[in-house]
């Protein structure tokens, strides 16, 4: 199977699961940018990503990257902050291609939580028609679930922590 992420950036909150998938599938790791400045000042620092195809690319460059993956590949778009996600959206729904949404849980202490409230509602509606919402943890599992997304199961940080089954 394959298997297309579409983030804004990597996270090596995610990369051992990544990397676990990728032992049975192929798996594809798009980013918008390879790490923030924000996570460098926390000392993040080179992550490996062993068996994972991984690439920056540009907003520009996602309609000739997506064309040249193969038809029937799974993809999961963290739309949230990710232009690479939004740009191939529209692919996606365009080719009919089976999609699906990764998010982590919102920060509740934020200010700015009201508003991704009705953001995350938005995303519901415009994204109906995905067939699974991969959300980090259960605590993102039960978020997601009770705001209308589509078929949610939770998507560790850890490879324990994943329930999630292709089929």
């Amino acid at each position: 199977m394959v298997i297309v992420f579409w983030q804004n950036v990597m996270s090596q909150l995610q990369v051992e699961t990544l990397k676990a998938l990728a032992k049975e599938n192929e798996v594809y790791w798009y980013v918008d940018e390879d790490i923030s400045e924000e996570r460098k000042n926390q000392g993040w620092g080179a992550i490996d990503r062993s068996g994972i195809t991984y690439r920056v690319v540009s907003p520009d460059a996602v309609a000739s990257v997506y064309r040249q993956l193969p038809a029937g590949a799974w993809h999961f778009l963290a739309p949230r902050g990710a232009l690479v996600a939004r740009a191939v959206f529209p692919l996606l729904k365009k080719t009919q291609a089976n999609y699906g949404l990764l998010f982590e849980i919102p920060n509740g202490q934020s200010w700015k939580f009201q508003l991704s409230k009705l953001l995350y509602y938005y995303l519901a509606l415009l994204c109906r028609k995905s067939k699974l919402t991969l959300a980090m943890g259960e605590l993102g599992r039960a978020y997601y679930s009770a705001r209308g997304f589509p078929n949610v199961h939770s998507f560790g940080y850890t490879v324990q922590d994943s329930t999630v089954v292709f089929e």
